[in-house]
C-alpha cells in the first residue's frame, strides 16, 4: 500500500492475505488509530516500511524492490499494489509479461470474490474475447477494462485483477499500451 498516494483502508477480515506492507514516506509522521488497529489485527502478516530520505518516487522504488524480492521468494505469489499512481502500470505490465501475478488497484475491493469465482470469470472472459473478431476487441487498456467492468459488473479492483490475470494467462496481450 502506497500510503503517500492513497488513504489507508482497513483490510477486510475475510481477505486471504499472506503479507501486507504499508509503505510510509519520511514526512508522514502520524498514523491514525484505524491504521494501527488494522495492522495490529493482522499481526505478523503486516509490516510497516518507513522510508528514510525523500525524493521523486522514493517510495515507489521501495515498493518495486519488495515485489521483486518476494516474487523470487514466492514464485506463485499474487501481488497487489494499492495506489492511485499510474506510474506503476509499466512495472505491472512488465511483471505480468514475465508471468508474475501483479495488479495495481486504487482501492481495496469492498466485496470479496473467491478464487473460484475469479477463475470462472477469467474463463468466461477469455472465451468471450477469443470469440470476438479482431475488429470488435477493445484496442486500449482503459477501453478493455471498461469493457470488462461493463460485462462483469464488478468493482475496479476486481476488474484490474481480472485484466492482469487475462494478460498473464495469455487471453489478451498488451503491446505498447
Amino acid at each position: 500500500m502506497d500510503f503517500e498516494n492513497v488513504a489507508f483502508q482497513a483490510i477486510p477480515e475475510h481477505a486471504e492475505i499472506q503479507k501486507v506492507f504499508l509503505f510510509v514516506g519520511e514526512k508522514q509522521t502520524k498514523v491514525s488509530l484505524e491504521i494501527a488497529e488494522s495492522m495490529q489485527r493482522l499481526g505478523p502478516k503486516a509490516e510497516l516500511i518507513r522510508i528514510k530520505g525523500s525524493g521523486n518516487n522514493a517510495l515507489d522504488f521501495h515498493i518495486a524492490f519488495y515485489i521483486g524480492k518476494y516474487s523470487e521468494i514466492e514464485p506463485g505469489g499474487e501481488f497487489k499494489i494499492v495506489s492511485k499512481d499510474k506510474g506503476f502500470d509499466p512495472l505491472v505490465a512488465h511483471l505480468v509479461a514475465r508471468k508474475i501475478d501483479c495488479a495495481r488497484v486504487e482501492t481495496l475491493a469492498t466485496k470479496a470474490i473467491s478464487k473460484t469465482s475469479l477463475k470462472e470469470m477469467i474463463s468466461d472472459l477469455g472465451a468471450h474475447f477469443n470469440g470476438l473478431s479482431e475488429k470488435a476487441r477493445p484496442k486500449k487498456e482503459n477501453k478493455m477494462k471498461a469493457y470488462i467492468k461493463n460485462r462483469t459488473k464488478q468493482e475496479d479492483a476486481i476488474v484490474n485483477e481480472a485484466f492482469a490475470k487475462l494478460v498473464s494467462d495469455g487471453h489478451i496481450e498488451v503491446v505498447g499500451g
